[in-house]
């Protein structure tokens, strides 16, 4: 008998981890219950190639149908909860594996760490050589038609750059509205060189400006409606170049947790 349970939780398991459809569909109910059209959107696909990954969740009992809506069953949400991030972090870390050996994760808090298989989706970058000394303007300058359409911008500036400052108070001007962290050091050397123009950006109604006092290395981020960038620095706390680089919902809800998570532990500054 115990042989045979131990058979059915294999196939069970099996039937998450062995087929890439399906951990998509069981990872997008993991957090709310969606319709057809919704995994269709969600997933990018037709429905027409999600009907029998969804057939074979419904059979294992992993998945559930109500009122025209999918959800994950008990079972399915305790091996979602067990196995998901496991597998999320083997692939993130298959993907770039010398990328991911080479950075300094430290500065990210343990709650978000075991999560940080939702990268997975991501592409390590190199920016343009003529825009190796430039931080951050490929990223907003050549986004421009994405950041037209978004109604965000959350930033977490750890690199000096000078335009950043025209830049961001453009776009505030726009009614875009920026949630603007600076580490110290960033925050003390705009003050002292560009005091005039930080405090036309900081009188836009449309900025929260924080300043992160702690002294270490955090990474830089970038979030807009659409894309998400971030800068995880390498073992000896240098910036090498290397940016990762995803759009996908996940990649945009864990930039978002890691961006909330400095924010919080920000001072938020009003005046200078």
């Amino acid at each position: 008998m115990r042989c045979q349970a131990d058979n059915e939780k294999m196939t069970l398991i099996d039937s998450l981890l062995l087929s890439k459809k399906r951990r998509e569909i069981v990872e997008s109910l993991f957090y709310e219950d969606k319709t057809s059209e919704d995994l269709k959107r969600l997933l990018k696909v037709e429905w027409v190639l999600l009907k029998e990954p969804i057939k074979k969740l419904m059979e294992e009992e992993l998945i559930i149908c109500h009122d025209k809506k999918y959800s994950l069953s008990k079972v399915g949400r305790v091996i979602c909860e067990n196995t998901l991030p496991l597998v999320e972090l083997a692939e993130t870390f298959g993907k770039n594996p010398e990328y991911w050996i080479s950075r300094d994760l430290s500065p990210i808090p343990e709650y978000l760490a075991g999560n940080i298989g939702k990268m997975k989706g991501c592409s390590v970058v190199v920016p343009h050589p003529d825009h190796m000394f430039e931080p951050l303007k490929e990223v907003i300058n050549e986004s421009e038609k994405e950041i037209a359409f978004s109604e965000e911008i959350k930033l977490c500036l750890v690199l000096f750059y000078p335009e950043s400052i025209d830049i961001l108070t453009e776009y505030s001007k726009r009614g875009i509205h920026i949630t603007l962290i600076l580490t110290k050091y960033i925050y003390d050397k705009m003050l002292n060189e560009f005091q005039d123009k930080l405090k036309l950006l900081l009188g836009s109604k449309n900025l929260n400006l924080f300043v992160f006092n702690e002294n270490k290395v955090i990474p830089q981020i970038v979030i807009t409606d659409f894309k998400a960038l971030v800068i995880f620095f390498n073992q000896k706390g240098k910036y090498d170049y290397q940016e990762l680089l995803g759009s996908d919902i996940y990649a945009l809800e864990w930039a978002t947790e890691l961006f909330s998570y400095y924010e919080k532990c920000s001072e938020h500054i009003s005046t200078i």
